[in-house]
């Protein structure tokens, strides 16, 4: 196992070339120094530190280990990556990263620099932060938007939960788009994807929308009854069971609605998911075409959907459960068609 921190210099530029520190302890764990001429770098730079002046890019190849890389976010040159068999952790930070799979497993943190990333044949998780990207996937790379990390304090001696979460997201065909709804981010996504993931924040609102997308997506609530979720296709069929809606006759796939919430006992750092019932507002659209929606059941609470098929000749049918109970609103919006 290999574990390699790249982070900023003091008294390094923060534009044009940078000068840097590397610190990877399994390969280099001698004092600090500069590198090339391996005099000690003055002040107190952290054992094992190697200074390298003047840097325009970073390039690496992970090779067969497995491989860590975390680079600081005022880290802002251009960064290449080659991922190679074992299994990685790529976190990047301010500088346009490309990041080339193989057949390792990569895990891959996306920085303000954006990442460029081209999905090799392991099993991949891209998780997005607060930058541009542009992910190619043969069919083996889960997405990830928001979610839910720990920090240890040691002085203190205890963990605490540390939330990366967003309270916009629009995933539209091969566009996801993330933010606070002001302020957004975007994900191009190429190919196939096993599952896209995205979580909300625990309170105040938040907007899920997911239109015309051909796969299977997770929506994360995070014990949050303040969430809008609309779920659109224009040309296709919906049905709800439960919890899950599922899209045919066009673009295909499944949307599971969930309110997982994640705590860590402060002490021993053990994490627990706890799963709740989905809140806020679920709405259902069509557009131009036919469009069928089918209600079998509704879990969420508090367990009111609407319906819309706007454009087109709509068929709406709702079937009542043996037990339990749901509201469904139709309001159609559409001029054309004949509804039924």
């Amino acid at each position: 196992n290999e574990a390699y921190t790249i982070m900023l210099a003091p008294g390094s530029p923060t534009s044009g070339p940078q000068n840097i520190w590397v610190i990877a302890p399994g390969v280099y764990s001698g004092p600090a120094e500069y590198a090339g001429t391996q005099t000690a770098i003055p002040g107190s730079p952290p054992p094992g530190a190697v200074e390298y002046d003047g840097v325009t890019s970073i390039v690496a190849n992970t090779g067969s280990s497995n491989t860590t890389i975390s680079i600081g976010g005022n880290v802002y040159v251009p960064v290449t990556i080659t991922a190679g068999s074992g299994k990685n952790q790529l976190i990047m930070g301010g500088g346009q990263a490309t990041i080339t799979g193989t057949t390792g497993n990569d895990t891959v943190f996306g920085g303000s620099g954006g990442v460029i990333f081209h999905a090799g044949t392991g099993t991949s998780v891209f998780i997005g932060g607060n930058g541009n990207n542009t992910i190619y996937d043969p069919g083996t790379v889960s997405i990830v938007e928001g979610y839910v990390t720990q920090a240890y304090d040691s002085n203190s001696s205890t963990y605490s939960l540390v939330s990366v979460d967003y309270s916009y997201y629009n995933l539209s065909g091969s566009t996801l788009t993330y933010g606070n709804g002001t302020t957004n981010y975007t994900d191009t996504l190429v190919g196939t994807f096993s599952l896209i993931t995205l979580t909300a924040p625990g309170s105040g609102a938040a907007s899920f929308a997911v239109n015309n997308y051909s796969g299977n997506v997770i929506l994360n609530a995070n014990g949050n009854s303040s969430v809008t979720t609309s779920i659109e296709t224009d040309n296709g069929n919906l049905s709800l069971s439960g919890s899950v809606v599922t899209q045919s006759n066009g673009v295909t796939g499944t949307i599971t609605l969930q309110s997982n919430v994640t705590t860590t006992n402060s002490s021993t750092g053990v994490l627990t998911v706890t799963p709740y019932v989905y809140g806020g507002s679920l709405n259902l659209y069509g557009g131009s075409g036919k469009n069928t929606f089918t209600v079998n059941s509704w879990s969420g609470s508090p367990g009111v959907v609407t319906l819309d098929g706007k454009g087109g000749g709509d068929a709406y049918i709702i079937n009542f459960p043996k037990s339990g109970s749901f509201t469904a609103n139709v309001n159609d919006s559409g001029n054309g068609g004949t509804d039924s």
